[in-house]
């Protein structure tokens, strides 16, 4: 839909436009949007005003930070126990790191602003340490340790929404997960509270609603109640809640951000340094220059997406499989000091298990151990995944960018998968910084 004004100048009995845009004793800002005068006459801040309102609903920027409580920074660890200290992490059981790769990675993360136990008026607070980050949009989860009532919460989601729409943020305004138990009365806030959330996005322009609470709540259960198999404690997501949650999440702003095809690769490609990154190879194997593990039936399959190549399939049934390939050198920008980023394309039939799930890695070797390394989806101990069929079809996975470390003889790229039917192509392993 395309916005269409038609401005009526006659009459105006203040400055003409160019004197007052000349003017800086006013602040020029959306604040003044009535466009009539008094006389029933469009003046030139309200016109002004209307042009900045019509430029803060065009497409924003992909910048994001996320701004919570624990469900949203228990997900984002930056090491792992027995993974290498440098370890650098975008966890399963992080719903804003599913919806990326379902955004095939569109989204530019610029911070993450979740602090474990906060209610909302603690993050309204706070609010402050989110200003002070660049970015476009802010994606606002609440709720959860709100113990008050309904109308405490939704006062302090009001003036956060607020503050950050007049910093010029677009905001997505997500609905408070269910958990499994609940005390007294918190259930009914939350539900209370959800409404409000839905209807406020709705009706206001600049606010994007992500309804998350509808991702796994149980709709056969007495109340408000998580569906068991969603989360690992009752309270947070393991990874197949926060895989609905991502889906949910990316679902909501789609329409909103520009979304490329950043992993467009060829055999050529001089700035990608995997030998066969577009897989090829024989029906019955694994591609060309890539080993692997596990159990599989491997096939290729033609594109149906207007993009060329064929997909590299494999039929899981056991276990899950791991497809790797090695760079057997440093090579030109390919050196110790330089920043690397590892990237894929895949699908996931809709039947799939998710026993386990997808995930990339990209990681260093100095002749005896893995020593830095960055993941995509890492699946921990709280990444449960159940057998219930995975929620999504496709995505992008793409690894934290790593520092190659002194020492470093290779640098190794993994993708593994769980049971069920995958097809996967575009690989890259590039030099980012």
């Amino acid at each position: 839909m395309t916005d269409r004004i038609l401005i009526r100048t006659t009459g105006q009995t203040g400055p003409g436009i160019a004197e007052h845009l000349a003017d800086t004793s006013d602040a020029h800002d959306a604040s003044a949007i009535s466009v009539l005068d008094t006389a029933g006459n469009y003046t030139a801040t309200d016109v002004e005003g209307v042009f900045v309102e019509l430029a803060s609903r065009s497409r924003p920027g992909n910048r994001v930070i996320w701004f919570g409580d624990s469900i949203t920074s228990g997900s984002a660890g930056t090491s792992i126990s027995g993974q290498g200290t440098s370890a650098l992490v975008l966890d399963a059981k992080g719903f804003h790191n599913w919806a990326n790769v379902m955004l095939r990675h569109a989204l530019d993360f610029r911070g993450n602003a979740g602090v474990s136990g906060n209610s909302t008026t603690q993050m309204l607070a706070r609010i402050s340490e989110v200003l002070a980050v660049a970015s476009d949009w802010v994606v606002v989860l609440g709720g959860t340790n709100d113990s008050v009532d309904a109308t405490t919460t939704q006062t302090a989601l009001t003036s956060i929404y607020t503050t950050l729409m007049a910093a010029g943020r677009r905001v997505v305004a997500c609905t408070i997960p269910p958990t499994t138990s609940a005390a007294a009365g918190i259930e009914t806030l939350r539900t209370t509270a959800n409404n409000w959330i839905r209807t406020y996005a709705r009706s206001t322009p600049g606010i994007v609603l992500a309804d998350l609470a509808a991702a796994y709540v149980d709709p056969s259960g007495s109340g408000f109640k998580a569906l068991s198999t969603a989360t690992h404690d009752g309270v947070h997501p393991n990874s197949y809640g926060a895989m609905r949650m991502g889906r949910v999440l990316a679902d909501a702003m789609r329409p909103h951000i520009a979304i490329s095809n950043d992993q467009l690769t060829h055999q050529g490609d001089a700035t990608n340094f995997l030998s066969n990154p577009v897989v090829t190879g024989s029906g019955s194997s694994r591609p060309t220059d890539w080993t692997g593990a596990g159990t599989a039936t491997f096939s290729y399959a033609d594109r149906t997406d207007a993009v060329s190549g064929k997909w590299f399939q494999a039929v899981c049934t056991v276990g899950n499989s791991q497809f790797t390939q090695l760079n057997t050198s440093l090579t030109g920008s390919l050196a110790v000091g330089a920043q690397v980023q590892a990237m894929v394309e895949f699908e996931v039939d809709a039947t799939a298990a998710a026993s386990t799930g997808p995930a990339l890695v990209c990681q260093c070797y100095n002749g005896s151990t893995f020593t830095t390394k960055a993941y995509d989806l890492y699946a921990d101990a709280g990444a449960s995944y159940g057998a219930a069929p995975y929620p999504l079809t496709s995505g992008v996975l793409q690894t934290p960018p790593l520092t190659i470390p002194s020492g470093t003889t290779l640098v190794q790229v993994v993708f593994s998968n769980g049971e069920g039917t995958y097809r996967f192509a575009r690989f890259s392993l590039r030099v980012v910084g």
